[in-house]
């Protein structure tokens, strides 16, 4: 009878011991929760302000072939807001006036030797081009904003084709208009001091890439870029910036993410 009680004893005060130590976890539990977190709130509402509804807030118009086997096109890009149809009567002059310089070889003299006396060979094309400069958009939409990236290059038989101007237009979905590039800094809380610090870090990790191969001039890329560079907000919701780096072979864009 005596052990029987024994038992009994041992069993209650494991079970005393248990649940000490299950509430002790659940209370350490409850203090250690953030119990002002909010609740997961629904995405915001926007008003769809886009001129017509059966276009996307970006579309292209009057696409054709220019010269189709380097891929050159020429498209209008719009904005489907209405208060940016001043927006796009200059995207369209932009494009008119870039497409309405194509050079012809036929009206060209070419030389068939360099200063040294050697045989210049010129790349071939259907269309007969000498030089055409060109423009490529690429558009992208993240939350409350659409941002439309636009990279200006020039094509001519003799070299690769080079970029010469970039830039970028991003829309407020809330209110169918323009940020400037000031505000879009201000919303992301950097400037552009951050984005050349970026830069020239992911710069300098290229060059020790490249070796000697290929020389990246980085003074003159940072130089360049208060006069030719776009900031938008890539498909990540994060803040980017285009540029063109400046290198001994052919220059090319690149992108940073700033923030």
């Amino acid at each position: 009878m005596e052990k029987t009680k024994n038992i009994i004893g041992v069993i209650l005060l494991g079970l005393v011991i248990l649940t000490f130590i299950i509430g002790g976890y659940f209370l350490m539990q409850y203090y250690t929760t953030d119990h002002n977190t909010p609740k997961d709130q629904p995405e915001e509402e926007i008003t769809d302000l886009r001129e017509d509804k059966t276009k996307d807030y970006v579309y292209y118009e009057n696409g054709k072939d220019i010269l189709e086997e380097e891929e050159i096109h020429q498209d209008e890009a719009r904005f489907n807001f209405k208060d940016l149809a001043e927006t796009n009567a200059l995207l369209k002059a932009e494009t008119d006036a870039l497409y309405n310089d194509i050079k012809y070889i036929k009206d060209m003299e070419l030389p068939t030797e360099d200063e040294n006396g050697n045989p210049i060979t010129y790349k071939e094309n259907s269309a007969g081009i000498y030089s055409v400069k060109y423009r490529n958009y690429e558009d992208n939409k993240y939350g409350n904003y659409v941002s439309l990236l636009i990279k200006d290059y020039e094509y001519d038989i003799k070299t690769e084709p080079q970029p010469i101007k970039t830039k970028s237009l991003v829309v407020d979905l809330k209110t169918g208009t323009l940020i400037t590039e000031e505000e879009l800094f201000t919303r992301f809380s950097t400037n552009m001091d951050a984005a050349k610090a970026k830069i020239k870090e992911s710069l300098q990790n290229t060059q020790i890439l490249l070796g000697e191969e290929v020389t990246l001039n980085i003074d003159d890329t940072l130089a360049g870029i208060d006069e030719n560079h776009a900031i938008w907000i890539n498909k990540n919701g994060k803040l980017t910036i285009t540029f063109i780096v400046k290198s001994s072979e052919n220059n090319y864009n690149d992108d940073i993410e700033i923030n």
